[in-house]
């Protein structure tokens, strides 16, 4: 019987660590061949170093667009009408062109289109050669690297299986989609057969299982090395004197715009800081209000899976143009955009000049918000879910895997949504035994492992490898991948069972 080939990920970061683990649980599992793509020389000199994986081929991928070519749009085109590509689509979704980072570099869109070629041909030059069983990677589109492989892969019949998050803590999927899909098969085939006893869920059950405990666990292992200007500026000074690798996302980051970069975000975050604490409302408004949490921008969340709603000034003006006169739209800042150092002033103004809006504090809990409102509406993010646990319907503007159930609506057009709110509303009735079914499909299919937990201790083995020493970084890994063996085992298990046919 053949070997099955993966794909290994290992995008800079702290995935690298974490796809290598779950690799090394796989090969006790069965018989595979691996490959790997690796983003940085430092990473690379690891992997080429390591006993654990006998790789099959190793690639330094980052090297195949350092060469900038003049883009050849015919092949584009022709790639596009053959892949069944949307390009722009693809790049629009990368952080690093979009205006929020392009403060060091301003991306020409010939420099964005090289990269596009350089890596497509590279991809389907390997995928077609080695046909792999599939892909391990992370969720999709957290970089234009990974975004570009996942879609040129599907075209190809070949899976990326990603675990992805179900907005409750340590609860992920194993999936080949962005989208959840399994979850929403799963419901519906419940639903189909229902089950003799049906769970009436409340509020209780998301007690201790709220995403936001995980994602600032996370966060303040990405800020522990981090916080203040002087370790940043430290942290600066020795990444630039041990590495100067041309990575797309380096260009222009010389070590005097960096510094200039900080200094000016410290007196942002300041200013911007002040601004909240003077005007966002801490406290619950008494009149009749429709809920909407602002998403965290940029994140993958809006910029991959609802692209089209990037744009929530927009969003927020047509939900409050579409309100009954008796209501108000409350909109609360997320506290995680702090560490993209809040927005700018003109954002939070523009929302304060709204005459029926009021701007509430990211230090009002969420569940409060949920609690007292009478409707909330959002894109697609944790909310939405949580929100049918407090029996409250939900309006959400692009695909999310819990919108199945009849207590959620999906806008696709602003001129459903007068007529949509009201009939939340007012005819609202909650059906427990769909949340029953959605709990049970999540319950069938995921799986529950630390997972942000192990995350943040993998982020401090790859900001420690920048200006590490191959032996330092294999001490390292190793009590890393001893401590967390146990997930990374149930992890390898779920990919080793994935269906591929």
């Amino acid at each position: 019987m053949a070997k099955k080939k993966i794909l290994l990920w290992l995008h800079n970061g702290p995935y690298s660590y974490f796809h290598y683990s779950i690799a090394i649980e796989l090969s006790k599992l069965d018989d595979y061949d691996f490959y790997g793509f690796v983003e940085t020389k430092k990473d690379m000199e690891f992997f080429q170093n390591q006993k654990n994986l006998e790789f099959t081929e190793l690639h330094y991928f980052s090297e195949k667009y350092f060469d900038q070519i003049k883009p050849d749009l015919d092949y584009l085109s022709n790639l596009e009408k053959k892949y069944k590509l949307n390009l722009w689509l693809i790049a629009y979704s990368e952080r690093w062109f979009n205006q929020e980072r392009s403060l060091f570099h301003k991306f020409s869109s010939d420099e964005i289109l090289s990269i596009v070629e350089s890596l497509s041909k590279f991809y389907i030059d390997f995928l077609s050669r080695t046909q792999p069983d599939f892909i391990l990677m992370q969720s999709a589109g957290e970089s234009i690297t990974n975004f570009l492989l996942y879609h040129i892969s599907k075209s190809m019949n070949i899976k990326s299986l990603m675990l992805m998050d179900t907005h409750l803590k340590d609860s992920f999927v194993l999936s080949d989609n962005i989208f959840l899909h399994e979850i929403k098969d799963e419901f519906h085939k419940i639903k189909h057969s229902p089950p003799t006893t049906i769970n009436n869920y409340g509020i209780e059950y998301l007690e201790n299982r709220k995403l936001l405990d995980s994602a600032i666990t996370l966060m303040n292992a990405q800020d522990e090395n981090t916080v203040g200007l002087k370790n940043k500026l430290k942290r600066y000074s020795k990444r630039f004197f041990t590495s100067s690798e041309p990575l797309f996302y380096n260009r222009g980051k010389t070590l005097s715009a960096m510094t200039n970069w900080r200094i000016n975000s410290t007196r942002k975050l300041e200013e911007r800081t002040s601004f909240l604490e003077k005007f966002a409302n801490k406290s619950i408004p008494s009149k009749k209000f429709v809920y909407y949490p602002l998403t965290v921008q940029p994140e993958s969340s809006t910029s991959v899976r609802a692209p089209f709603y990037q744009n929530q000034l927009s969003l927020i003006q047509n939900i409050s143009k579409s309100l009954p006169i008796d209501y108000i739209l409350c909109v609360k800042e997320h506290p995680g955009q702090k560490s993209k150092i809040w927005r700018p002033i003109e954002f939070y103004e523009y929302i304060l000049s709204l005459q029926n809006v009021e701007l509430i504090h990211p230090s009002v809990k969420n569940s409060t918000m949920i609690e007292n409102c009478d409707l909330v509406t959002l894109i697609n993010a944790t909310t939405g879910l949580e929100a049918l646990f407090y029996k409250k319907p939900v309006i959400v503007f692009e695909d999310s895997f819990y919108d199945q159930v009849s207590m959620v609506k999906k806008i696709s057009n602003f001129n459903e949504l007068p007529s949509a709110i009201h009939e939340h509303l007012n005819n609202f009735s909650f059906k427990s035994n769909e949340l029953s079914f959605l709990v049970n499909a999540l319950e069938n299919k995921h799986i529950v492992i630390p997972y942000w937990d192990v995350m943040s201790e993998a982020i401090k083995i790859s900001t420690k490898r920048i200006h590490s020493s191959v032996t330092e970084t294999e001490k390292d890994f190793e009590e890393f991948f001893n401590k967390n063996q146990k997930s990374f085992t149930l992890i390898a298990n779920e990919y080793n069972s994935f269906p591929l046919n």
